[in-house]
């Protein structure tokens, strides 16, 4: 699926779907300069295995993608398939990052063993905010109630792009994907984070206050705005944030 060009290794850990035993890996680049999601089995012999290209040129290596929460209503035996696989790719020649997204097939019959949810080889997209050349942290989904959202994180987002009057810095976004028809080319919600954020843990889902959180760190050092509350008010310091689903507050 990948290559030994430059952007065309499997750089983060593929994704195993133990109830199909099926896997899915990412790569920016299949060997003609598109960026590629792959669909294979645990014995990395699915017949045939299924690739979905993205873009025409490679910019930059692409992180693990995410499944929206209606893949995971899959199940063996069923008559139906449901759910979307997502991915950050360059967009055409130009080196700008897009959301891709795969709405999943199957073959006639029943959902089985060798009869899994398929990746679909044409793919949807909307552009992202961020610099050419710039790609995309590790997509992370998690639904909250009637509400799935998609997070991640880019290093490095022009200038107004992530939030109003804000200057070019890393941006961490989040995508309401409940309907992937409503999916825009503007996020839900952007804050900015300097360089870009780590791989996002989720954390709960509920009413009360500040208890629907989502937590990383930031990828450099940064005197704004990790200082506050520090005596040495200029120093600047990695810091871990905590931010809430809904609104990246």
């Amino acid at each position: 699926m990948g290559s030994s060009n430059a952007f065309g290794g499997i750089k983060d850990r593929p994704l195993v779907d133990t109830t199909f035993q099926t896997v899915f890996a990412f790569a920016g680049d299949d060997g003609t300069g598109s960026g590629v999601m792959f669909q294979t089995n645990e014995a990395l012999n699915l017949g045939p295995n299924i690739a979905a290209t993205m873009g025409s040129a490679a910019f930059f290596d692409i992180l693990d993608g995410a499944a929206d929460d209606a893949y995971f209503n899959n199940a063996i035996g069923g008559a139906s398939v449901s759910g979307h696989l997502f991915s950050c790719g360059a967009n055409g020649g130009s080196g700008s990052p897009s959301l891709y997204l795969s709405t999943l097939t199957k073959n006639a019959g029943n959902l089985s063993l060798s009869n899994p949810p398929r990746l679909n080889p044409a793919l949807d997209k909307n552009n992202i905010p961020g610099n050419p050349g710039t790609g995309c942290g590790s997509l992370t989904e998690f639904k909250n109630g009637d509400t799935d959202r998609l997070f991640f994180s880019q290093s490095s987002v022009p200038a107004n792009k992530c939030v109003s009057g804000a200057p070019q810095d890393g941006c961490v976004f989040m995508y309401d994907i409940t309907n992937t028809a409503l999916i825009g080319n503007s996020p839900t919600a952007a804050t900015r984070e300097h360089n870009g954020t780590s791989g996002i843990i989720i954390d709960n889902a509920s009413g009360s206050g500040q208890a629907s959180s989502i937590y990383f760190a930031n990828q450099s050092t940064a005197t704004d705005p990790c200082w506050t509350g520090r005596t040495s008010a200029k120093a600047a310091f990695y810091c871990a944030f905590k931010l809430t689903q809904s609104a990246l507050q």
